[in-house]
């Protein structure tokens, strides 16, 4: 899989461009606020339907275009995808809402008919890695919990989907809960069964998010380890822990083997929520929210056994969150057999020479496209980068290199 042609209308400082990339990948070489990063986040955005950057999508959209005649701002992206013997077309175009101006209003087609986002989401797999992903190791668990929900909603449009649905169970529950919890305990009394509908809609969700979690991590644990060795060059070990809001059996956490243990896995997580739930009822209706559940889970990053954030240098914690982009690679083509586009934004200059090589080496060997970008010139100047075609980036145009 690969992205063989990319068009920007109005996007960010672009204002028209196109640009075919090659399977291999290309090279981006510029200046801050000249639109490297702004393409990579375009190629995200037909992955993954919305931007990790952008606060709000009006944000993407260029605030002169259309000006000219009298119009709303409007912002389109496109782009065709190659996977033999498949070519397919992926197109967002995002519009200012002319009632609310801070907001967009987003249509999505695949191959030239509309689509839901959720239909949309792992048509094109890319895999980011940017300096903020520092975060996956440094930030809070809420970071964590959303690199695990992106990456398996690439490869799973159910969890997508039950995920969508849990988060808006949960706003319901949480209401109700504060509602309970401001009234008499004569009226508390006679309403607390209401919690039991929303309990059970929370469980089943929860079941199937919390067991595509650790599946995810089991699948993770070998070729992650393997990255973080290579690339280091020291004998150290790296693995992810799920560290649950509620605790299974021992022996539980460990990733299924096949889809008995997964449905087996959904049920003991099933079992031991509905069990906390009912424990917990008290404290859920003092405080007014819910206490246990994914959006409570946690990812951890251990470095020989210890927390990667508290006893990791700087180059460790570096280099492990590059292990678990290219572990997450790893893991897209067990599942589907693709190659997942990677998308290096300004990394290089974030590593030592050596490590620079170790990563351009292991990269080289997976085999799919690579878009690479710099502020440094230099830093693309690297025998491994040599086919891919190099452009410099400057205010929202690209110019192929000589030119």
């Amino acid at each position: 899989m690969y992205l063989s042609h990319i068009s920007f209308e109005q996007f960010r400082c672009y204002v028209r461009q196109e640009l075919d990339l090659p399977p291999a990948g290309i090279r981006l070489a510029g200046e801050n606020a000249s639109g490297k990063t702004s393409l990579i986040e375009g190629v995200q955005l037909l992955s993954m339907m919305k931007s990790a950057r952008a606060g709000a999508e009006r944000d993407l959209i260029n605030w002169n275009s259309n000006q000219e005649f009298g119009l709303p701002p409007y912002a389109r992206v496109k782009g065709t995808v190659e996977d033999a013997p498949h070519l397919n077309t992926i197109e967002i175009t995002l519009s200012v809402d002319p009632n609310r101006s801070t907001h967009a209003r987003k249509q999505i087609k695949l191959d030239d008919q509309p689509k839901r986002a959720i239909d949309a989401v792992g048509r094109l797999k890319t895999v980011l890695f940017e300096p903020e992903d520092m975060d996956l190791v440094l930030g809070s668990p809420s970071v964590r919990r959303r690199y695990l929900d992106v990456a398996i909603s690439t490869l799973d449009s159910t969890y997508l989907r039950l995920l969508s649905q849990y988060n808006k169970i949960l706003e319901q529950r949480n209401s109700l809960l504060k509602s309970l919890r401001d009234q008499s305990p004569v009226n508390r009394r006679t309403r607390v069964g209401e919690l039991d509908y929303w309990d059970q809609e929370l469980i089943n969700r929860a079941a199937y998010i919390v067991a595509a979690r650790l599946q995810f991590i089991a699948r993770a644990e070998h070729p992650l380890d393997d990255a973080f060795r290579s690339l280091l060059g020291e004998e150290y070990a790296l693995r992810m822990e799920y560290e649950q809001s509620t605790r299974l059996n021992d022996g539980a956490t460990e990733g299924p083997a096949d889809a008995a243990d997964t449905i087996e896995l959904q049920r003991t997580v099933s079992n031991r929520l509905e069990s906390e739930i009912e424990q917990r009822r008290d404290e859920e209706l003092s405080r007014g929210v819910t206490a246990v559940g994914p959006h409570r889970d946690d990812l951890k990053l251990l470095l020989d056994e210890r927390e990667l954030e508290s006893f990791g240098s700087r180059g460790q914690q570096r280099l492990a969150v590059v292990s678990v982009k290219l572990a997450e690679i790893a893991i897209i083509r067990q599942v589907t057999g693709e190659t997942a586009v990677l998308l290096l934004d300004d990394v290089l200059s974030e590593l030592d020479a050596v490590r620079r090589e170790r990563l351009l080496a292991r990269i080289s060997g997976l085999g799919g496209q690579v878009v690479v970008t710099a502020t440094d010139a230099s830093l693309l100047d690297l025998d491994q980068l040599q086919d891919l075609p190099l452009f410099n980036v400057q205010s929202g145009h690209l110019i192929p290199a000589g030119q």
